[in-house]
């Protein structure tokens, strides 16, 4: 009999509650760097969403208050872009240029981007600024309430602009209201 105990193998109970707890104090830990990490993306994933309804709010709401002219023949399908505003710095008199700034939405990757164009006319010369992305991970659909557009309403003299982005499974919407400088006559 004392040999079939001595040549038996295994684990005492203690040693396998031992091995359980360590187990499951790894699985707690595991699950929660997991979760830390959800959350971590879920955060910088809204922030930069955050960030592009910002940024293009700052250069729509920038130019929308300089301006004196809104082209409304362009503000027509695709959510009121492309959106044309002009203005003439003669009235002030710094020269005599005239500036015009087209915003466009352009398809970037099942999303589009924001883009800027600004054109500089003076008595002597034309420039055609380069285009500038003032937008990423902009979200636009004709169908969705919560899509980008933009509305001029020349009555009360308002621009209306509402941007929304998506990066991953956030999303971020502003609606911004500007009234252009009128036009000096």
């Amino acid at each position: 009999m004392r040999l079939l105990h001595k040549n038996q193998k295994g684990f005492t109970l203690i040693e396998v509650l031992i091995t359980v707890a360590m187990l499951a104090g790894i699985g707690v830990v595991t699950t929660a760097a997991i979760g830390q990490l959800v959350q971590s993306n879920r955060t910088s994933n809204h922030m930069a969403a955050v960030r592009q309804v910002q940024q293009a709010g700052y250069w729509v709401n920038r130019d929308g208050v300089q301006a004196q002219n809104i082209n409304t023949s362009n503000v027509t399908g695709n959510g009121g872009f492309p959106l044309t505003l002009s203005w003439n710095w003669t009235d002030l008199g710094e020269g005599g240029e005239a500036h015009e700034v087209v915003y466009n939405l352009t398809p970037a990757g099942g999303l589009y981007e924001l883009r800027r164009q600004e054109t500089v006319v003076n008595t002597t010369t034309t420039v055609v600024g380069s285009t500038t992305v003032v937008g990423q991970y902009i979200h636009f659909d004709a169908e969705s309430p919560s899509s980008t557009e933009c509305s001029w309403n020349a009555t009360e003299w308002l621009l209306t602009i509402n941007i929304t982005a998506k990066v991953g499974l956030q999303t971020e919407s502003r609606t911004y209201e500007i009234k252009p400088r009128p036009s000096v006559e």
